[in-house]
């Protein structure tokens, strides 16, 4: 098969799991994603109201679809009375879905590498080891699994797991956002400045500058604005050098709202992580089951042979 067969084939294939009918789940959550992945926390220290409006329909959204992904059973698995051709067809959906979060996976490991903050860093730590856990899960799989598990509960195994990967990425994306140059992990830091700013006639007047007072007349980085300790004369006369001097200059706190989403999205990845265990203890269980039958039959042969 040339590659561009086989590619249209595995296109054709992903878009037959992502039928509402299979996978009614996944596209809400890879939306959800998407728009979080377009969040950007604002300098404004009054925005925290208008992020969290954002944010928690958003998360709670996810949350749901979570819940509802981890109770959905597959319409098509259920219909499936032949233990071989389910057995074909769970191995069919688990390999996809494996390559699917393998490749999720190694896009997370870059995203780290990528990202603007420190490597060193709380977030930065806590995704990589997530992402690790999650490459873990699935070659955990790969190893162990050997076409005898029979998973009774007809779940959808591509659906859990490509919402798995998704999830997986926003916390990644949302490490990469957390500042925590002032050793706060939930909430960031702005400056708001009250400048003497001298205007083209020559008169100096006082102008506020940060949170909610966006002074078009003045130049600043936003850069300036979203730092934890208050620039110098020097830095500022370099944006504008209408400024003359610094009357006063407070730092505000606010709620981060990349740590919101770091903090949320990790525990629906445990919850998933959780769901994997199970599928594991499965494994086991069958295996035990499949070494008992084995053990039986041949005690049975033994004993009635002469």
């Amino acid at each position: 098969m040339d590659p561009v067969s086989s590619l249209i084939g595995t296109i054709s294939h992903f878009f037959d799991y992502m039928n509402p009918s299979r996978s009614p789940y996944m596209l809400g959550v890879i939306v959800a994603a998407v728009v979080l992945f377009m969040f950007k926390d604002s300098a404004d220290p009054g925005s925290y109201v208008r992020e969290l409006m954002f944010l928690v329909p958003v998360i709670l959204a996810t949350a749901f679809f979570v819940a509802l992904s981890l109770r959905f059973r597959d319409r098509l698995l259920a219909s499936v009375s032949d233990r071989n051709d389910l057995k074909i067809e769970l191995n069919s959906q688990f390999r996809f879905a494996r390559a699917v979060a393998v490749s999720c996976a190694i896009v997370g490991f870059y995203m780290i590498w990528n990202s603007r903050v420190s490597y060193f860093q709380g977030a930065s730590i806590l995704a990589y080891m997530l992402v690790v856990g999650h490459l873990l899960t699935f070659l955990l799989y790969s190893l162990l699994y050997n076409n005898r598990l029979h998973f009774s509960r007809r779940r959808s195994v591509l659906q859990v797991s490509i919402i798995m990967s998704v999830v997986m990425l926003v916390v990644v994306h949302s490490s990469g956002q957390v500042s925590e140059s002032d050793g706060d992990f939930w909430s960031s830091c702005s400056v708001v400045y009250e400048l003497d700013v001298e205007d083209r006639e020559g008169e100096v007047s006082r102008r506020l500058v940060g949170g909610d007072n966006a002074d078009e007349g003045i130049q600043l980085d936003k850069s300036l604005l979203s730092l934890c300790v208050p620039a110098g004369l020097e830095q500022l006369r370099a944006k504008d050098d209408a400024i003359r001097s610094i009357a006063n200059a407070s730092v505000v706190r606010d709620m981060d709202g990349s740590a919101l989403m770091f903090g949320a999205y990790t525990i629906i990845w445990l919850v998933y992580a959780g769901f994997w265990v199970t599928f594991l203890n499965d494994l086991v269980q069958a295996s035990r089951r499949a070494r008992r039958g084995a053990n039986n039959a041949l005690l049975g042969r033994a004993g009635t042979s002469p």
